[in-house]
């Protein structure tokens, strides 16, 4: 009754967070519905709902794996302990049945529709395999991070828009479900609110936030990358050049190997693939695989 009465319809509530999402049936009337909710005694805050995206793939193109080589991944990776380490993939949805991936894939789960599978998109299959791929198997290339296990989580759900309440549901989704790491190859250009709690509720359990710095070329903020706490990644080429899309400045912490990086691919006519990517998007993964080995 009180939704009701103050123009807006309740969508989910994020009891760990203590939020609502609330649709507003007319625009229009969006900041008239948020200064009724202003004014109940039981709403502590009130603020719009954002739509994070993709930091797209930019310019695709044939190569070869040099992050490893740029980094001694291989020598790295000699050193690895048994112990396995969960990395959630926040992201659109990755192919269970790529021959790549699907043995180092957990169920994955569908954050923003919670009743329907994780839908399968290229975004998502690229970055996956760069943390994770299958090593010596035959296929394809590899991870960075080997003994790995990744954790999908679809905050997308087919779109190409991803709601704050999605992403933070998918945030406190991998920290309630063993993830160590967390790797968000996508960004909002506020600093919403929503995001940023449940980005601190999962540091406050130990999980590593790493996420991608964005594909700006210049010094502009992107969020979840530039809150505090969070390990924000620029791009490099195979030179060490720092790419000519990444964002830099003050809110980037380090860079990593993000243009012409082959990995993983689902293909909506060929499915299960392979191919190159570019973007902030496949050095944020690069760096949550480091994490990974690290650990």
């Amino acid at each position: 009754k009180e939704h009701k009465a103050a123009g807006g319809t309740l969508i989910k509530q994020i009891s760990t967070l203590k939020y609502a999402e609330i649709k507003v049936a007319n625009k229009k009337n969006l900041a008239k519905v948020m200064k009724a909710y202003q004014k109940l005694g039981k709403v502590e805050s009130v603020s719009p709902s954002y739509l994070g995206t993709m930091s797209n793939l930019v310019d695709p193109k044939a190569s070869q794996q040099y992050q490893h080589s740029l980094l001694k991944i291989s020598e790295a990776q000699k050193l690895v302990g048994k112990n396995s380490v969960t990395v959630a993939v926040i992201d659109t949805g990755t192919d269970s049945k790529h021959p790549d991936l699907k043995k180092v894939l957990l169920p994955g789960y569908n954050a923003a529709n919670p009743a329907n599978q994780p839908i399968t998109q290229d975004h998502g299959t690229h970055v996956s395999g760069i943390i994770g791929a299958e090593k010596n198997n035959g296929i394809g290339g590899h991870g960075i991070s080997s003994n790995v296990k990744i954790l999908p989580i679809d905050v997308f759900d087919g779109t190409s828009g991803a709601t704050d309440a999605s992403v933070a549901e998918g945030i406190i989704y991998a920290a309630d479900n063993g993830a160590k790491v967390i790797n968000m190859s996508l960004g909002f250009m506020m600093p919403v609110p929503l995001v940023k709690e449940a980005v601190q509720y999962a540091i406050d359990k130990g999980v590593i936030v790493v996420a991608a710095a964005g594909n700006d070329a210049s010094d502009y903020v992107s969020y979840p990358a530039g809150f505090e706490g969070v390990i924000s990644v620029g791009s490099i080429n195979s030179k060490k050049e720092l790419s000519y899309f990444s964002t830099y400045g003050p809110s980037v912490d380090v860079v990593a190997p993000g243009e012409e990086v082959y990995s993983t691919m689902y293909d909506y006519s060929k499915k299960s693939t392979f191919a190159n990517g570019s973007g902030t998007s496949m050095a944020s993964p690069v760096v949550a695989g480091v994490v990974a080995l690290l650990l």
